[in-house]
């Protein structure tokens, strides 16, 4: 599990990949989205034996 100071946003371009978000499972296929705080631990996994694409955002705030 993984955690970074920021929103993220996937995006599956191609493939299957499932995402733990905290106590949460999401299974995304080409098309599905997928945004969450970055603070709640988290990891991703491959579903298929083929290479998977994944569009990744993160969005920062600002430090005061």
């Amino acid at each position: 599990m993984t955690t970074t100071e920021a929103f993220e946003f996937k995006y599956i371009i191609k493939g299957e990949v499932e995402y733990i978000v905290g106590e949460e499972t999401h299974q995304l296929k080409e098309g599905d989205s997928l945004f969450f705080d970055g603070r709640v631990p988290h990891r991703s996994r491959n579903l298929r034996n083929e290479a998977a694409q994944v569009l990744v955002v993160y969005f920062f705030g600002e430090k005061a």
